[in-house]
C-alpha cells in the first residue's frame, strides 16, 4: 500500500531488547544487519511500524523476520495507555 502525503511524516521504529539465559549467563538476541546502512554489524532486531498495526504486532513481526522467533512473551504494561518514545545516542 502506497502512502503520499502533503507534508513530512515521522517514522516510527520499535527495537526489541530479548533476555535469555544460556549455561547461567544472562544474553542478550543481536542480529547481523543484512542490508546498509551498517551491513554485518550487529543490532538489537527491529523495524518500522506499519500504519495499520500496533507498536506489539510490530515488535512481534520484527523478531519473526530478523530473528525467527514466535509465541514471545510481551509484558508491554503501557501497551493500552500510550506510547513512548526513547532517542539513544552514541559516538
Amino acid at each position: 500500500m502506497a502512502f503520499t502525503y502533503q507534508y513530512p511524516r515521522a517514522a516510527l521504529t520499535v527495537d526489541c531488547v530479548v533476555f535469555g539465559f544460556d549455561e547461567g549467563e544472562l544474553k542478550v538476541l543481536l542480529i547481523e544487519r543484512a542490508l546498509e546502512p551498517f551491513k554485518g554489524k550487529w543490532a538489537l532486531p527491529g523495524g518500522f511500524v506499519r500504519v495499520d498495526e500496533t507498536l506489539d504486532e510490530a515488535a512481534r513481526r520484527e523478531l519473526q523476520e530478523e530473528a525467527g522467533l514466535r509465541n514471545v512473551f510481551s509484558n508491554n504494561s503501557t501497551r493500552s495507555a500510550r506510547w513512548i518514545a526513547t532517542r539513544a545516542s552514541g559516538s
